[in-house]
């Protein structure tokens, strides 16, 4: 084989030289769409760059067979849901404290099951809160309820009433409850149903609302699609209806459930209309906490567990 010469070789080292210059000038600085920059690479690697950190998150924070779920925004920060009573709250609680969190401007209970108001009242004995925002307590007898009932009766925090249209701002986050239907006979369809916004990307956070409110929503023509949807009821074929999914569209869904939990959650239905509406699927019982970074409006994803 006929060898390169000297003079021939540094020629070829200089034009790959300019060549991984150019790339590198490409994915620094083009604004062009379809070319990725560092943070979609990172992203795409399963890495997130530093630049992709930042101040606006939302982060599932996983809590076995429970739905917790923190919003924060430049120091401003709140709560939907506090997970099961298993360890009344004391996990959640140490985990918030890993990540630097001391106060809340609002805390938004979504109804009243143990999986979902268990921690409730650790963190409102524990942390400086502002608001709580929650479903009507008239006649509430869980004892989950009774649980949190002192700390929501001592605490400093204002206690609002939860309303279809009410909208509350963390930071730079536009929250809005967009479904409360008090009167529904069943606790998981007096669910609140919060959507987020900041930066024109959304968020939908469906508590544990059944098929019967999804058509509620829908007929009432919601608007409600979203990039980000925390699948209703820990992934239950009572809920999550191919419908609904084609209705909303996400782009990811984060399923918040224990692992190998005793109700079979999520159920293979969802997760195959899940797949057939194309959403990237994510769960806290395989991913750990999930935590969606908002920059430059665009979103980068980190989970716990790799």
């Amino acid at each position: 084989m006929q060898r390169l010469s000297k003079k021939a070789l540094k020629r070829c080292l200089v034009l790959l030289v300019l060549i991984l210059a150019l790339l590198l000038s490409l994915i620094t600085f083009s604004e062009d769409s379809k070319i990725p920059g560092w943070k979609e690479i990172g992203h795409q690697l399963g890495v997130t760059t530093q630049d992709a950190v930042s101040d606006d998150f939302v982060r599932f924070i996983d809590v076995g067979q429970g739905d917790s779920i923190l919003i924060s925004s430049n120091g401003h920060n709140a709560m939907i849901d506090f997970g099961n009573n298993a360890d009344n709250g004391r996990e959640l609680a140490s985990k918030l404290k890993e990540y630097s969190i001391s106060s809340f401007d609002c805390l938004f209970i979504t109804h009243y099951d143990s999986d979902h108001i268990g921690g409730a009242d650790t963190v409102l004995d524990r942390f400086d809160v502002e608001n709580v925002i929650l479903p009507t307590t008239s006649g509430e007898k869980s004892s989950a309820y009774r649980q949190v009932e002192t700390s929501l009766e001592t605490t400093d925090a204002n206690i609002i009433n939860a309303s279809t249209g009410k909208l509350i701002k963390i930071g730079d986050f536009n929250l809005e409850i967009v479904g409360y239907y008090k009167n529904e006979e069943e606790s998981n369809d007096r669910s609140l149903v919060i959507f987020a916004e900041i930066d024109g990307i959304k968020f939908l956070f469906s508590g544990d609302i059944g098929t019967k409110i999804e058509n509620k929503l829908m007929s009432q023509k919601k608007n409600i699609d979203c990039d980000v949807y925390k699948a209703s009821h820990h992934g239950s074929k009572s809920a999550n209806s191919y419908k609904f999914l084609k209705y909303i569209t996400p782009e990811y869904t984060v399923i918040s459930c224990g692992a190998g939990n005793s109700y079979g959650h999520p159920h293979e239905e969802v997760v195959s209309s899940l797949e057939k509406v194309d959403s990237e699927i994510y769960r806290t019982d395989e991913d750990g906490d999930v935590t969606f970074y908002i920059n430059d409006k665009k979103l980068f994803i980190e989970t716990e567990i790799k």
